[in-house]
């Protein structure tokens, strides 16, 4: 009995990862030695525990041919998951205008009301914590610049 293989959701997402992953390694070809290592680290690690996970997943599929059920994309996820993409990208953008203190507290307040989010007195007093301990974090005691914008 022959088995075909069948790609499942988890192996496009892989798929996507290592296609991420080239670009790493292509982006990082004009960096200096010592900015390049620890991108590198990071890519060769998820290079190798993706590529691990989807030769499992492959394997796996020869193993139990019969009890894989076609891919059934779910509404309601794949609607979290374009609006996910579309406040990263919001994100990007207003960090170049407002700066990284104002649009962290939009975007997490907005992206948390975005999944279902309640209470919004908490929501708001939790984003402006977590914004200023990043702030605090990357910006005092690492010393790493942080986005600024056109007005802040």
């Amino acid at each position: 009995m022959k088995t075909k293989l069948r790609v499942t959701g988890e192996m496009y997402f892989e798929i996507l990862i290592l296609a991420f992953i080239i670009t790493i390694f292509i982006a990082s070809i004009g960096l200096p030695e010592r900015t390049k290592r620890l991108p590198l680290l990071i890519a060769w690690i998820t290079l190798i525990i993706t590529m691990m996970d989807l030769i499992i997943s492959i394997i796996k599929q020869f193993r139990h041919a019969e009890q894989i059920k076609p891919l059934r994309i779910d509404k309601n996820l794949l609607i979290k998951t374009s609006g996910s993409l579309g406040f990263m990208l919001l994100t990007l953008i207003m960090w170049k205008i407002l700066g990284y203190i104002v649009t962290s507290i939009m975007i997490t307040i907005l992206f948390s009301l975005f999944l279902g989010a309640k209470n919004r007195i908490s929501l708001v007093i939790l984003s402006v914590l977590l914004t200023f301990g990043i702030y605090i974090v990357f910006r005092i005691f690492l010393k790493v610049p942080l986005p600024g914008g056109i007005i802040f």
